[in-house]
């Protein structure tokens, strides 16, 4: 954890407040690295690893789609996202 992350405050509902992560291209590269070959994983689950690496309740889904494109022309062919409702579950399955 090179970066420091930027975490803010804001509400959710009306009483209740929400620490939401806003990462960088960095971030998001960084855990697709890390993704293990041959399961799949969503977007949303991106977005939870991010915020529990990064101490967060969540993570900003309008900032880590932008950066998830460009991020991925870089990788091999073998990853490939992964929309939401196609992932099978939490922590997904083996392609096997």
């Amino acid at each position: 954890m090179s970066e420091l992350p930027v975490v803010k405050t804001r509400r959710k509902g009306k009483h209740l407040t929400q620490s939401m992560l806003i990462p960088t291209e960095k971030m998001v590269a960084d855990e697709l690295r890390a993704a293990r070959p041959g399961h799949l994983s969503d977007l949303a689950e991106l977005r939870r690893k991010l915020a529990v690496k990064y101490g967060a309740d969540a993570c900003c889904p309008v900032d880590v789609a932008p950066s998830f494109y460009p991020v991925l022309s870089s990788f091999p062919a073998w990853v490939v996202p992964c929309w939401a409702g196609e992932a099978t579950g939490a922590g997904a399955e083996p392609l096997a």
